[in-house]
């Protein structure tokens, strides 16, 4: 039998992940969509939060690679790399690239 969870213990977990989301929203300023991208319904494409349209780009201003107290561009993308979705971000001054199969591991 799986293990119950006390009261607090969720509690805690919601204002965890509403804090996490609100922690993460702030961190970027400005976004300009290039692409909205399109639906793809297939698992991994898709969680209990969000949707991962293959085809969608867009540019945010977050910290610099190079100097951390200024902003850079960024381009983020997902695209479809072997039936599941491949998350990529590029440094547009550098044109330095990440890549990952979620959306924080290209950011790590």
């Amino acid at each position: 039998m799986p293990k119950r969870r006390s009261r607090n213990e969720s509690l805690w977990g919601r204002k965890r992940q509403f804090l996490g989301r609100i922690a993460n929203r702030s961190k970027v300023k400005r976004v300009k969509l290039l692409q909205i991208g399109n639906l793809v319904a297939k698992p991994g494409w898709y969680n209990a939060g969000y949707i991962f349209p293959s085809g969608y780009t867009a540019i945010i201003d977050y910290k610099d690679l190079e100097s951390p107290d200024d902003k850079a561009e960024y381009m983020c993308s997902i695209k479809e790399n072997h039936g599941k979705p491949l998350f990529t971000v590029r440094h547009m001054p550098s044109d330095e690239g990440f890549s990952g199969k979620s959306p924080t591991a290209c950011w790590k």
